[in-house]
């Protein structure tokens, strides 16, 4: 199973092998989606991102306080596998991707969804 923390401690990703999905939640970030976090996570809080086998990424929305696991570390420049999802760790955040054209970027400072 895909489970790990960044070496900052400020992005958590963990694998879902019933949903057939990865996501991951980040503790601080400087970004805003466009139309502001409210168009996309109006009644939550929007977390992180959120990625199933062969679908687009999107953002993640939760209404619970996610609470940090004991998850093992990542460095910087690694990556782990698991599931179908490939996840690396970089200083500008955690890139995963499946099998197929889809991925994220998630980063303190920036993010990507395709």
């Amino acid at each position: 199973m895909l489970s790990f923390v960044t070496p900052s401690g400020n992005i958590r990703c963990e694998g879902e092998p019933l949903a057939r999905a990865i996501a991951c939640v980040i503790g601080d970030r400087r970004w805003k989606p466009p139309g502001g976090d409210d168009r996309w996570c109006p009644v939550a809080d929007l977390a992180g991102m959120e990625m199933a086998l062969g679908h687009d990424a999107h953002f993640l929305c939760v209404t619970d306080v996610l609470m940090p696991g004991r998850d093992p570390v990542l460095a910087y420049g690694d990556s782990q596998t698991a599931g179908g999802f490939t996840c690396w760790s970089r200083r500008p955040g955690v890139t995963c991707t499946d099998s197929g054209d889809h991925h994220f970027l998630l980063g303190r400072r920036a993010y990507r969804l395709d």
